[in-house]
């Protein structure tokens, strides 16, 4: 992952069955700007990594592997627009073949962890020749003190289809919970069709389910938040700003 934060992680790869050869620096810069309360308003921020030397690491194939002397350009601006409405964008950019390698955009809705809504978009190039473009939806809405509600929705704009559906609901008292989700998704295995074509896997999983939380004995009794936050796609937060 090359975005801006990504751009100053140790290692390349997160496993650890692949630690890559590296010998590199990364430039970046960051500014930042704040109202009277001290509350940060907006944020932009600009890296680059420097390769001396070529990491040849790689995955199944050399289109892991670094060959170039630099890195994508990765910006990132996040803005306050009011207490409750937030916007981000995430870009890299690849200075040799000049054009956006990766983008995402980002405008929530947020009153609180029980309250929220958020609207997305990304595209990715350079993908086995093929692009990826997708809008996102997801929200949570507290419908009464015991009872919320949390949806999540990707569709895939290139092949025309829904990739991530999820709706929920959740009863909460005060020492239990009770959630009902419905969900569609794709195979998350769908990738070790790639290297075993016989597993034949399913392209979506379909199924309900119902999650009774005793909370207090190391369960998760936060708001459905929690639930998207753990879907194939997760939720994002949007913003990281100071208070």
């Amino acid at each position: 992952q090359d975005d801006y934060r990504g751009l100053f992680r140790a290692r390349r790869f997160t496993g650890l069955d692949r630690i890559a050869d590296a010998n590199q620096v990364t430039v970046g810069a960051s500014s930042s700007i704040f109202d009277a309360q001290a509350r940060e308003l907006a944020r932009i921020s600009l890296a680059q990594i420097y390769y001396f030397e070529d990491s040849r690491t790689q995955l199944f194939d050399d289109s892991s592997a670094v060959m170039t002397n630099r890195s994508d350009i990765a910006l990132e601006t996040r803005f306050r627009l009011s207490d409750s409405w937030f916007f981000n964008s995430a870009v890299q950019y690849d200075m040799e073949l000049n054009r956006t390698q990766k983008s995402q955009t980002a405008l929530e809705y947020r009153k609180d962890d029980m309250n929220l809504v958020q609207f997305s978009h990304r595209n990715v190039t350079n993908i086995l020749d093929d692009n990826i473009e997708q809008l996102g939806f997801q929200a949570v809405v507290e419908l009464t003190p015991r009872w919320q509600m949390a949806s999540n929705w990707y569709y895939d704009l290139q092949n025309k289809r829904s990739n991530d559906a999820l709706l929920a609901l959740q009863y909460s008292d005060c020492c239990w919970a009770v959630r009902f989700s419905a969900y569609r998704r794709i195979n998350r295995n769908v990738e070790q069709q790639l290297i075993d074509p016989i597993a034949n896997a399913p392209e979506f999983d379909n199924g309900i389910s119902v999650q009774f939380i005793i909370k207090g004995l190391g369960s998760d009794d936060r708001s459905l938040l929690d639930m998207l936050e753990q879907s194939l796609f997760g939720y994002r937060h949007p913003f990281h700003l100071s208070n």
